[in-house]
């Protein structure tokens, strides 16, 4: 009897408690934090209230000059497609590009992101990716001429792709969207295409007017660490029947029965296997591990068309071009669905698309693997695509034996193909049949121009014969003042005397004698004969 009372008096654990009465176990914490609550509450609420605002309010601060460094010095990177491309390239210009991945102590204040955009106006389509001023000069241009050889690249400041703000006297009309997932994204797009999938993109907006214009972009940062994690934990849960997200496991827990059920061992019934349906499934999952086996880019995709009208435009007329506006949007939209296999687009609504498309911002994003990213953004396949301005010839690099900067070298100018070098003409080479070939405006003329000029610098001979005087006034306004003493000029239109050659004033006369005859001989071979080379040399003499 000492024992049993001695056993109940003594208090029992929280677990045990918990498991004897769940539900007294439960009044009894709530009220424990009720009384809590009314001691430390007029203290401690304030005080988490202004600490959840201050981080909240210093995170903002931190992504929005964050957002001011990506702006500050970002530059456009105009790509001129080559005139055959690579369908491979574009796996492997993404792939070259996840080297924008910052160290994780780095992005906890931001990691940039690319945009790759499609704009239409009424001339065609141009290609450019914007790349903001945190990223090197120089990296993206040469992954894309390397991801496609002989492309082209220029660089520019950056600005909006379409108006933002309407000038004094106009007004704009705009339509637009975002693209986002259908379904987890842990399930792919579609990438392997029997024909190109941006065919369709590059003439959905066709027909664009003078004041029209349309742009598509595809905003893609390189994620890695807790965002793939928690993408592949949130597959797992989907496909096992569990929630995704803590909100949807919140939701299950109100909204008993619509999540996974609880196996127990009293249920024998055997399951009837729909093969359809396991194959399905089956396919789907290989899919999933395909997609999380490699590299991710967060990626958010979105488009808008823009009209710019008078002010004096009929309300008729501006409800017409809308109508246009939204069409056109529709159709860009609707180019998008080659890309649906296990997962899909759908279109989303985007407020204010004009100045959200304008500061190029990415927030969150679909996870995307490095070949979807390829099949979204790339250059068009086709050869003869209509409108796209193609980088022309293919450059080629030059061989390793083409000479570079020295002393005896004329510098022609910087290779175009594979690394940037200084490429030069040996002097030597230079006197032996040299021929310059081009089309009109290709630069010859400033060629020899440069070329001439560096001769004068090297203090070395040369005789520019120009027929039209255009060329030889270019070199006189950049003529070096140094080498006056050493020019000699003979101008046709020159009212005054000109300069005198005299090839006989030299001290062997009798040498240059033999020399002028040998050259006239030659020339008039047809009627040179003995008794005219007695004469011809008795007056040289």
């Amino acid at each position: 009897m000492d024992l049993l009372a001695a056993a109940a008096t003594t208090p029992s654990s929280p677990l045990a408690t918990y498991l004897t009465d769940p539900w007294g176990f439960l009044h009894q914490l709530l009220g424990h934090l009720r009384a809590w609550a009314t001691a430390w509450g007029p203290l401690a609420g304030p005080l988490l209230a202004l600490t959840a605002t201050g981080l909240i309010t210093l995170r903002r601060r931190m992504r929005r000059r964050y957002q001011q460094r990506l702006i500050a010095g970002a530059r456009l990177v105009t790509v001129l497609a080559p005139p055959s491309v690579d369908p491979a390239g574009a796996g492997a210009l993404w792939a070259n590009l996840l080297g924008l991945l910052r160290p994780s102590w780095r992005r906890l204040v931001g990691q940039p992101h690319l945009v790759w955009e499609y704009l239409f106006d009424a001339d065609g389509v141009r290609i450019q990716i914007w790349v903001p001023g945190v990223v090197p000069e120089g990296f993206v241009e040469r992954a894309v001429e390397a991801a496609w050889p002989g492309a082209h690249t220029r660089s520019g400041p950056a600005r909006a792709p379409v108006p933002v703000v309407a000038r004094p006297g106009r007004r704009l009309l705009a339509a637009g969207g975002e693209l986002r997932l259908a379904r987890p994204e842990a399930l792919p797009i579609r990438t392997d295409h029997d024909v190109d999938p941006v065919r369709a993109l590059l003439g959905a907006p066709g027909g664009l007017a003078r004041t029209q214009r349309a742009v598509v972009q595809i905003l893609a940062r390189p994620v890695t660490g807790r965002r793939v994690a928690k993408a592949r934990r949130s597959s797992r849960r989907v496909r096992a029947g569990g929630s995704a997200t803590l909100l949807s496991g919140l939701l299950d827990l109100l909204t008993p029965h619509t999540g996974r059920t609880r196996r127990t061992r009293r249920t024998p019934t055997p399951i009837k296997v729909d093969h359809q349906t396991s194959l399905a499934l089956s396919a789907e999952d290989r899919a999933i591990v395909t997609k999380g086996r490699g590299a991710q880019f967060e990626v958010r995709v979105r488009y808008a068309v823009v009209a710019v009208l008078d002010d004096t435009t009929s309300e008729d007329t501006a409800a017409r071009v809308s109508g246009q506006l939204r069409g056109r949007a529709h159709a860009i939209a609707s180019a998008f669905a080659a890309y649906g296999e296990h997962n899909y687009y759908k279109r989303a609504r985007l407020r204010r698309p004009l100045p959200v498309l304008a500061t190029r911002q990415l927030g969150h994003g679909d996870l995307l693997s490095v070949p979807e990213v390829g099949a979204l953004a790339h250059l068009p396949v086709d050869e003869a695509t209509p409108g796209l301005q193609r980088a022309g010839a293919k450059a080629v690099a030059p061989p390793p034996g083409v000479a570079g900067p020295g002393a005896n070298v004329r510098p022609l100018g910087r290779s175009d193909g594979g690394h940037t070098r200084p490429v030069g003409l040996r002097v030597p080479d230079a006197r032996h049949h040299l021929h310059i070939l081009g089309a009109t405006g290709s630069g010859k003329s400033e060629l020899l121009a440069r070329m001439t000029l560096d001769d004068v610098a090297a203090r070395r001979g040369v005789v520019n014969v120009d027929p039209k005087g255009d060329q030889v006034i270019d070199i006189l306004a950049r003529y070096p003042l140094d080498a006056l003493d050493r020019l000699v000029l003979f101008d046709a239109d020159s009212s005054g005397r000109p300069p005198c050659l005299n090839p006989l004033d030299q001290p062997d006369r009798t040498r240059a004698v033999d020399n002028l005859v040998s050259i006239f001989s030659r020339v008039y071979h047809e009627s040179w004969g003995p008794r005219t080379d007695d004469i011809f040399r008795a007056g040289l003499l």
